[in-house]
């Protein structure tokens, strides 16, 4: 059985969240600003006002304090997140170098505002088992929408046109972070092979060839991040 911890903050009893407004959601039909094309593809495009008048109503918000887990990687997720305001950090389990050594531990890929209009966790609007393949938590205070996998297929059921951008785009945005990783996964196996044919008794040389790899996978994994 899998435990999911959820990190979900909530205002003092008696007194509800607002709700989350159309013009709110609609934000995420565009892209990130001034890369509305070369950024990642938006959740909503395509869908029109009834459209997100229909999502509006199957958000809700939810605020998130800074340090704090919206999710951690490798867990089951049955929501995904639209960021309304705030920051947040996005981390993953990547090998690196550290003090002279190789080393496995969480490494900060990027951190993203809510300027960007960044969405998180898209599959799981398909798929209510879909794991987490990062942590993400909060760097500055801020609110979340936050669409469940049951409300948002209950809604497709009723209008599939919705599923059909909605699906299209997640399609989009994920064919896009297949592209980037088979243009640079020849590099990683240039730069391992760089690593693994230098010569062990040169420190210096070995240390230059792992921190190289080291900045080169955490530039993959923000590019991975924001395709």
């Amino acid at each position: 059985m899998h435990c999911r911890r959820t990190e979900a903050q909530s205002l003092p009893e008696g007194i509800p969240m607002p709700e989350v407004t159309v013009e709110e959601v609609r934000r995420f039909t565009r892209g990130v600003p001034g890369f509305e094309e070369e950024g990642p593809v938006p959740i909503f495009r395509g869908l029109n006002s009834t459209h997100l008048t229909k999502i509006a109503q199957i958000t809700r918000r939810r605020p998130f304090a800074p340090d704090k887990d919206v999710f951690q990687e490798g867990n089951d997720g049955d929501e995904t997140f639209l960021l309304l305001s705030g920051t947040v950090r996005v981390t993953k389990a990547l090998p690196h170098w550290k003090e002279n050594r190789a080393a496995l531990g969480e490494v900060e890929i990027i951190q993203i505002p809510a300027e960007w209009n960044p969405s998180f966790g898209e599959l799981a609007l398909f798929n209510s088992q879909a794991s987490r393949t990062a942590r993400l938590s909060g760097v500055e205070a801020g609110e979340l929408g936050v669409i469940s996998s049951r409300d948002f297929l209950s809604l497709v059921e009723d209008d599939h046109d919705i599923g059909y951008y909605v699906l299209k785009n997640v399609l989009a945005k994920q064919m896009n972070t297949i592209r980037v990783g088979n243009e640079n996964v020849l590099n990683l196996a240039n730069m391992a092979g760089w690593a693994v044919d230098t010569d062990m008794s040169d420190t210096r040389a070995l240390e230059d060839s792992m921190e190289g790899g080291d900045a080169y996978i955490r530039e993959f994994m923000k590019e991975l991040a924001t395709a």
